[in-house]
């Protein structure tokens, strides 16, 4: 095939680094399963607070989603 139409992207692996979303978010634990972030984890503020349409809104454990203008990724805000 040529390079027009040979799009097949399976071998691409995806690069880590310090401002990747493929970073290991750190969960506490991924078989019980915990999905609370670690102390380091790089989800850690980094969520887009413009998300948020509620400045009322909790996480799942009823913490809010923003503190000091920053959220979490994920459903468990690490505060």
């Amino acid at each position: 095939m040529d390079g027009l139409r040979d799009n097949n992207i399976s071998n691409v692996q995806p690069q880590q680094d310090a401002h990747s979303f493929f970073q290991d978010p750190l969960f506490t634990s991924l078989t019980t399963p915990d999905l609370h972030l670690k102390t380091g984890s790089p989800a850690v503020g980094k969520g887009n607070p413009a998300w948020i349409t509620d400045a009322t809104e909790k996480d799942y454990d009823g913490k809010p989603r923003v503190v000091n203008g920053l959220i979490d990724m994920g459903a468990y805000e690490q505060q």
